[in-house]
């Protein structure tokens, strides 16, 4: 048995591959979906494992919020005496930057880690450690088999079916489990925001099946057909012969073509009553609920026809303090606190960080004219723009050099008064010089 079989074998507790077909290939993303629906007043069945497939909205809004912070890097930094840098040599970079352990990468797993959180309110990795105590993998758990117990000894632990035969179940110290977790009135677990919203949620999926029968059958009256004064079309069998060619002719994939009937009949347009206006802004409003359930604003949906290119700069930044920022720092925190020394010589010396400057850019001209003003105010040197903007450094020692204009001075110096009174007398030289000019 290989490395990795051996390392499946004990963290995952099973081997995926093509050959075994009981055991899914995926990550432990699809294996979410269990048990646990509940009927909702509007009659459907919404539970963790089916609100995606239900409401497509759920699932537009887990995407774009999982999708995006798994683009961002997350990055292990050093503080040192000249500032904090890029712990590139360190192993933990790897695991959080490129990949946690052999069957994902980093994109993978933040992925996964933020739809299980959006879904359950509650996210599990498996911390694997060496034999000196090292972080050599992260592997995650279904949060739908994982729980948080305190066991008899008054700590901690979380239990897990995930990896382990049916039936059974394996307790591991909450030291070596990361767990994200949203909103909690506890502390220990976080709240379903599905369990929160399934009413709202029923109502969705009620709405989309509904009007997916309405469109289907496209016999609903968008007019009334009658009979024109004298017709000889009333006997049983005239008139059922018509009812079957409005069926022929607007049904299903047929509807809203010309409708052509022979005999004596008047047809009047109905068109869209307020009962079905009504429904459609019901079902408009049921999106927006359910993206403000996830702190969306409507134009990542889709729903915002007035967005501009003038506001959609701020749209984005509130997208990032609102939506992202507080699950951004639950991930960094709870990192930190597992897999980063908290005690002894090297305490507080590392950190992690996404890095959202990828979400912060403007447009190239904004870009370019901030760069300049940090140019100006000695904030950044040449070399500092051009790896900003992606471009090569230059191997010269003045574009590293940061530089002020010549008529700054330290504000220190308005403080010594033999300074301030030979300043004003050069003043006073300079005006007198001007004069006699």
């Amino acid at each position: 048995m290989s490395i990795i079989d051996n390392i499946t074998h004990i963290f995952r507790g099973e081997k995926r591959s093509l050959e075994n077909a009981a055991v899914p290939l995926s990550s432990g993303f699809i294996s979410l979906f269990g048990d646990g629906m509940n009927i909702t007043p509007s009659g459907e069945a919404i539970g963790q494992h089916n609100a995606m497939r239900q409401v497509s909205t759920v699932y537009a809004c887990i995407r774009c919020i999982s999708e995006s912070i798994a683009s961002l890097p997350l990055e292990l930094h050093e503080r040192t005496s000249s500032g904090a840098v890029k712990a590139v040599g360190n192993d933990l970079y790897d695991l959080l930057a490129i990949s946690p352990n052999p069957e994902m990468s980093a994109y993978n797993w933040i992925e996964s880690m933020i739809a299980s959180l959006l879904l359950s309110g509650n996210a599990y990795s498996q911390i694997q450690r060496n034999g000196v105590g090292q972080v050599v993998g992260i592997w995650p758990l279904s949060p739908l088999k994982t729980t948080v117990v305190r066991r008899d000894d008054g700590k901690l632990w979380v239990k897990t079916s995930d990896g382990v035969d049916n039936g059974s179940e394996r307790y591991i110290p909450m030291g070596d489990v990361l767990h994200f977790r949203l909103f909690s009135l506890d502390g220990l677990v976080g709240i379903s925001p599905i369990d929160v919203a399934r009413n709202q949620l029923g109502l969705a999926a009620a709405q989309t099946k509904y009007s997916s029968r309405f469109f289907s059958n496209g016999a609903t009256p968008s007019g009334v057909l009658m009979l024109k004064p004298g017709s000889v079309n009333t006997k049983p069998e005239k008139i059922q012969s018509a009812k079957e060619d409005i069926q022929a002719s607007v049904a299903g994939i047929n509807q809203h073509k010309t409708l052509v009937l022979s005999g004596d009949w008047d047809y009047k347009s109905i068109g869209v009553t307020p009962d079905q206006a009504q429904f459609l802004e019901s079902r408009k409003m049921s999106i927006q609920e359910i993206a403000g359930l996830y702190k969306l604003s409507p134009y990542k949906l889709g729903l915002d026809e007035k967005l501009s290119g003038t506001n959609a700069t701020q749209l984005n930044l509130e997208f990032l303090t609102n939506t992202l920022h507080p699950l951004l720092a639950n991930l960094e925190a709870e990192i930190m606190v597992k897999l980063l020394p908290t005690v002894g010589r090297k305490a507080n010396k590392y950190f992690v960080k996404f890095d959202v400057s990828q979400l912060l850019r403007a447009d190239t001209s904004t870009q370019w004219t901030n760069w300049n003003l940090a140019r100006q105010m000695g904030v950044a040197s040449i070399n500092d723009v051009r790896t900003a903007m992606g471009m090569q450094r230059i191997n010269k020692p003045e574009c590293d050099l940061l530089s002020v204009p010549a008529n700054y001075m330290n504000a220190e110096k308005l403080l010594d008064q033999s300074y301030a009174g030979n300043m004003d007398q050069q003043n006073i030289n300079k005006n007198s010089e001007g004069s006699k000019r």
